[in-house]
């Protein structure tokens, strides 16, 4: 019995490690320059060539990735949806999914 309990609980453990996990920040949109947005945002965590990144704001969101980090501003680049529907000062939120199974260390 005590064997099984083992066993489930570190298969629990390693499912657990290679769920994707999202990661979230707040922030607010520095200025938008054609089809990049530059978002100012405290301890985000983004690394340029970050994909899969979604910024949205009471105008609307857009999808993109990270072209540029200086410090607490990331620029990033649209892929989907307008750059024009964000304005700058406006307040912001900023998502990464990670994709399960992707080669990244998962905090495992």
């Amino acid at each position: 019995m005590r064997k099984k309990m083992i066993v489930l609980m570190g298969a629990m453990l390693a499912t657990a490690c290679m769920v994707g996990f999202a990661f979230a920040a707040a922030g607010k949109v520095v200025s938008v320059q054609g089809e990049k947005v530059t978002v100012s945002a405290k301890g985000h965590g983004l690394a340029v060539g970050a994909a899969g990144v979604e910024v949205k704001g009471p105008g609307g969101t857009i999808k993109g990735k990270v072209a540029e980090v200086d410090g607490d501003k990331v620029t990033i680049q649209v892929r989907k949806g307008k750059a024009s529907s964000l304005k700058a000062g406006e307040a912001v939120s900023i998502d990464q999914k990670k994709k399960a199974g992707s080669e990244e260390m998962q905090g495992c």
